[in-house]
């Protein structure tokens, strides 16, 4: 907010002389119902915080404590690579976003991802420079933190905490200890979240998927590498005292497959798999038998359907008996002919109803004719070399199928209208981030979303 002038006729009072202002001429009620912009309203935010930081003695912090809050920070937003560097780019895209056109030059603060001494860059990748506390007050306000909760921001330690770690080996005297020194720290091609390889003295490997973000994170694990020799020896003395695989499974906290694998390739406890497979037909031939003489009017795919461990076997291990037992294949039956006005009209309503339900989804999906015809299980009868026989249906389908940017646009205008609801200020860094929509993209979609807004702000009214 601009500064008023106070109205005073110099020529009545000395230049030397004290003024009292009086609230008559000062229109304090014209200033107070004027409405904050959005620049104002950052304004005054910044101007809290900078307030919260003076009271801060300079002594409970410093330059490498702030940054590893920064990295906390910028790693539960994905972006910090397993290196700890920052991605520049995408925090560039955000940073922008998140501030009122105009507002960073205004304070000297743009900025020039070419420009390799750029403030933003210094102040995530170079702790020995100093940058101006007005700047970094800009960047704890785009991690929608203030001073206060950015000091409680717990310290990075990295993805999964400082060792050592604990060994998850059930069969080992030191489970649940922190006696695990070597960690390995991968990245997961698709999810692009870090993959933690734990390996422990006594041979026991696992690995854990994405970050600990509780203190019971680090006693789980994703899968496991590597069994070691105590976990090996371990399976087999317990088989030696008569228990289960299933129980031996429970006991080790692995699946009973797991546990049958091992017991499998002991030499001790090695098992002759073909006599147990002759013993499994014999057994499965007397069950097939069986289930045919108590359903005997079911074919082949009933078979199936019933008792699929049982005929999936059999077919696979014991065919020619299988062929010679089993119901003979149904011969093909002449299909009568579609009656394509009756057909256009039941996919007409059926298509109009799930529409509308697809439109109030909490989370929404892409309206096109595979999501329609996998939910209404008219997948074949809807694709193009079918549809010119139910004209209808066809009209209904171009009409309401989305293309990529349509539905990006739908799915922003719907966080829109919920951040609207909350009674909150919408800005479009908010729509971006909450839209997972590429940046690349989102330029595109922009203005139509920047109308939406104004529109919307327009023709609220909160009663």
């Amino acid at each position: 907010m601009k500064l008023k002038k106070y109205i005073k006729n110099p020529r009545l009072v000395s230049n030397c002389e004290y003024i009292r202002f009086d609230k008559r001429e000062m229109e304090i009620d014209v200033i107070s119902k004027t409405k904050h912009d959005e620049i104002a309203i950052l304004q005054i935010k910044l101007a809290k915080m900078a307030y919260q930081l003076l009271q801060i003695s300079i002594n409970n912090f410093s330059r490498e404590c702030i940054e590893l809050r920064y990295r906390t920070l910028f790693r539960e937003r994905n972006l910090l690579t397993l290196r700890n560097t920052v991605r520049l780019k995408n925090l560039y895209e955000a940073f922008e976003l998140k501030f009122p056109k105009g507002f960073l030059e205004k304070y000297e603060c743009s900025l020039d991802i070419n420009d390799n001494y750029n403030w933003l860059r210094i102040i995530t990748r170079n702790v020995n420079r100093h940058v101006h506390p007005f700047r970094h007050l800009l960047m704890i306000y785009f991690l929608n933190h203030d001073i206060e909760s950015f000091f409680l921001v717990t310290p990075d330690q990295g993805p999964y905490g400082l060792g050592p770690w604990p060994c998850l080996n059930k069969a080992s005297i030191h489970y649940k200890q922190n006696v695990v020194n070597e960690l390995r720290i991968k990245r997961d091609y698709y999810s692009k979240n870090p993959v933690g390889e734990f390996s422990c003295s006594c041979g026991y490997v696992y690995v854990r998927k994405g970050t600990d973000k509780t203190i019971d994170d680090k006693y789980r694990k994703s899968s496991v590498k590597e069994y070691g020799g105590i976990w090996r020896t371990q399976v087999r003395n317990l088989h030696k005292e008569g228990l289960s695989a299933k129980k031996i499974a429970e006991l080790l906290g692995e699946s009973p497959n797991t546990v049958k694998k091992y017991l499998l390739n002991g030499k001790k406890t090695k098992v002759n798999v073909s006599e147990t497979q002759e013993i499994l037909i014999e057994k499965y031939r007397m069950e097939l038998l069986e289930m045919m003489k108590q359903f005997p009017n079911y074919n082949r795919t009933d078979l199936l359907t019933e008792f699929r461990k049982v005929y999936r076997f059999l077919s696979k291990y014991d065919k020619e008996w299988f062929n010679a037992n089993v119901p003979a294949k149904r011969k093909m039956v002449q299909v009568q002919s579609v009656d394509w006005n009756k057909r256009d009209e039941e996919y007409y309503e059926k298509i109009k109803k799930l529409y509308d339900e697809l439109l109030v989804l909490d989370k929404p999906v892409r309206i096109t004719r595979s999501i329609i015809g996998k939910k209404l299980n008219i997948f074949r009868g809807i694709q193009k070399d079918r549809v010119s026989k139910i004209p209808n249906t066809e009209k209904l389908l171009n009409k309401i199928t989305e293309s990529v940017q349509e539905f990006q646009i739908r799915r922003c205008k719907k966080i829109i209208d919920l951040l609207l609801s909350d009674g909150k200020p919408i800005y479009i860094s908010q729509v971006f981030i909450k839209g997972g929509t590429r940046w690349e993209h989102f330029k595109e979609i922009r203005p139509e979303l920047e109308n939406y807004i104004n529109s919307k702000q327009l023709n609220y009214n909160p009663s």
